[in-house]
């Protein structure tokens, strides 16, 4: 019998394409592989239906939700308010369940995890970590963590600080227990690297599937259209700058936007648009949709943008997966020049221009550019295609992911 791996995450493997990728590289490895989840977010459910009967990997969720297990997920939620209130009016230094400060249902998943017998437990995310350590440690078996952002940098503002110091005090921890840990990109390694004095994480980019190409699907069209997606639309993502830079240039430029949204950011997007002299049809708001399907529909237009900022600190570090979608789309990619993302972008080539974080009119002038000139963005989106094939893709970056864990256990 092969070697057992569980995977622990605090949301479900829709939120999570990173774990689904992990699982099902594990399972066609040929180790077992079972992964426990908690509700985060009601579309992932929808989507999760959606994932193969025939997959190698089993999953557990654990918590409930507002759909099933009412009450068990009513009781977590007010528990989780409970000690954040607690934490915040008593300012007091996180000793009492600092897990239950990061996620709502990390004492459920190290029941849940401590349940499961492996060889390996790999956590993801940092609600995760405690209850991987805890059942590594009854079954005596090998620890992993899968580095996915600057954790402690993640937050701002009195109330987040209590999660920050939760968070650092989770990381102060657990980190010396494991026995490997992995990051999404090299500059958090670093970060990681000089904050707790850890051996160098093995970076494994966020990368997709060969299987995504979508070679041959591309379409011509009339006018330039951009292209961005997330779990959810919202603040601090540079939608601003594109909005505005769209407002000053020479053509009519169309902008899709893919995701969640509040009806308030919504109206506050609605009302830039308007300052900025943009016709209503100009930006478009697409519903979510199955992580594998987002290949093909951002196959549909011309330029991806991943625009992260500078703060906090764990966005200037992270390496988005939109510029690898992107990649495997064929578009051309539009970014900010962040710590994470400029390595990427400099070793594309033409496939992928930077700008600072807000220099509208650097901005406007890619834009113009692109719009003007068909063979240039033409060159730009073939490129993209290539370094996807021959670079940028899971079927390679997987390999030094299973061969760590093979030394592992």
């Amino acid at each position: 019998m092969g070697k057992k791996v569980c995977l622990i995450m605090v949301g479900q493997p829709s939120t999570n394409p990173r774990v689904i990728k992990e699982a099902e590289a594990l399972g066609e490895a040929g180790y077992s592989v079972e992964a426990i989840g908690g509700f985060w977010v009601k579309w992932a459910d929808e989507i999760d239906k959606k994932l193969p009967k025939s997959r190698t990997w089993e999953y557990i969720r654990v918590g409930g939700s507002p759909e099933d297990q009412k009450l068990l997920y009513l009781w977590t939620w007010i528990r989780g308010k409970f000690i954040h209130s607690l934490a915040k009016a008593f300012k007091f230094t996180p000793v009492f369940w600092p897990e239950c400060l990061v996620s709502r249902v990390t004492p459920e998943l190290t029941k849940a995890a401590r349940a499961i017998k492996a060889d390996l437990y790999i956590a993801h995310n940092l609600g995760a970590l405690p209850a991987a350590a805890k059942a590594a440690k009854k079954h005596k078996a090998k620890l992993g963590f899968d580095i996915e952002d600057f954790h402690t940098e993640n937050f701002s503002g009195e109330k987040n600080n209590i999660v920050a110091k939760s968070s650092e005090f989770i990381e102060k921890r657990y980190l010396p227990r494991c026995d490997y840990t992995t990051a999404s990109s090299e500059s958090i390694a670093q970060a990681y690297v000089r904050k707790y004095s850890i051996k160098e994480p093995q970076v494994v980019l966020n990368t997709f599937p060969l299987s995504m190409l979508q070679e041959g699907t591309k379409k011509e069209n009339s006018e330039l259209s951009l292209y961005w997606f997330s779990h959810k639309i919202g603040r601090g993502r540079g939608l601003e700058d594109i909005i505005q830079a769209m407002g000053i240039v020479k053509r009519e430029i169309k902008l899709y936007l893919q995701g969640c949204i509040s009806n308030e950011y919504k109206a506050d997007l609605a009302r830039l648009a308007l300052k900025s002299n943009l016709k209503n049809d100009q930006t478009s708001f697409l519903e979510p949709a199955d992580p594998e399907e987002l290949f093909k529909i951002a196959s549909q237009f011309d330029a991806g943008l991943a625009l992260e900022r500078k703060q906090p600190l764990s966005r200037d570090l992270c390496v988005t997966n939109k510029i690898f979608t992107y990649l495997l789309a064929g578009l051309s990619i539009i970014a900010t020049g962040t710590q994470g993302q400029r390595p990427i972008i400099e070793s594309i080539g033409k496939a992928g221009w930077m700008y600072r974080p807000g220099d509208i009119k650097a901005l406007a002038k890619r834009l113009d550019f692109l719009a003007e000139n068909k063979t240039a963005l033409l060159e730009s989106k073939k490129e993209a295609l290539k370094q996807g094939q021959e670079r940028y893709n899971w079927d390679l970056e997987k390999k030094r992911l299973l061969e760590l864990i093979e030394q592992i256990i």
